[in-house]
């Protein structure tokens, strides 16, 4: 996306309808823009099918607005990948519909969620100074 676009909702929605883009990642405050200000009947219309969120909290008002987007066939993934790393080590689908919503994280509005399910062929170490 053009760097003078990206703030602009409903020039993303169009861009991702006009483009049949399929695949979309981003954090989370940032599509929650395109699904409140966007065009979301272009939304619902395209072909958008996967939603990779990550890079800072799930809010719980993200999930609202991908149910209320209706749309049946796109799927919402939570990915987290160190800052460092230009890659996410974890992935996992989040069911949106008819999700609850209430704040269940320390922070209002934010969702609690495991630290994801590691991918085939990636391994995740925790470690310590031994």
């Amino acid at each position: 996306m053009p760097r003078k676009f990206r703030g602009d909702a409903r020039a993303i929605s169009e861009t991702i309808t006009r483009h049949n883009i399929t695949c979309a990642y981003y954090t989370p405050s940032e599509c929650l823009s395109w699904l409140r200000y966007g065009d979301s009947q272009a939304l619902r219309q395209s072909s958008w099918k996967t939603a990779l969120a990550g890079g800072e909290p799930l809010a719980s008002s993200v999930l609202k607005e991908f149910e209320e987007l209706d749309k049946d066939d796109l799927r919402l993934h939570h990915i987290y990948g160190t800052t460092e790393s230009t890659f996410c080590a974890t992935v996992m689908e989040l069911d949106y519909i008819g999700a609850n919503a209430e704040d269940t994280g320390k922070t209002a509005g934010q969702l609690s969620y495991p630290a994801s399910v590691v991918p085939p062929n990636y391994n995740v170490y925790i470690l310590d100074e031994h």
